[in-house]
């Protein structure tokens, strides 16, 4: 399983260092962080639990992820879209 999330809070290569370091050490998660676009790609062999993901990112800074499909499914929503 494959997702992207933008990331809160994220300014500086020490802020991306920090985070890549925190996340990859989760087992069954592999992260790639752009710094430029303040997005992470995240690969599992498992479902992705974005409040756990939260919680870990929280221990090391003022990070959050922010899932963007369902930010695009909610703005499709408000514009009645969908």
């Amino acid at each position: 399983m494959e997702r992207q999330y933008r990331i809160l809070g994220m300014s500086c290569s020490g802020c991306k260092r920090r985070i890549s370091e925190r996340l990859n050490t989760l087992e069954g998660i592999e992260a790639d962080i752009n710094l430029e676009t303040k997005m992470v790609t995240i690969i599992s062999n498992q479902e992705i639990d974005l409040m756990n993901l939260n919680k870990v990112l929280e221990e090391i800074g003022h990070y959050q992820l922010e899932d963007i499909i369902a930010l695009k499914e909610s703005e499709y929503k408000d514009n009645n879209i969908i």
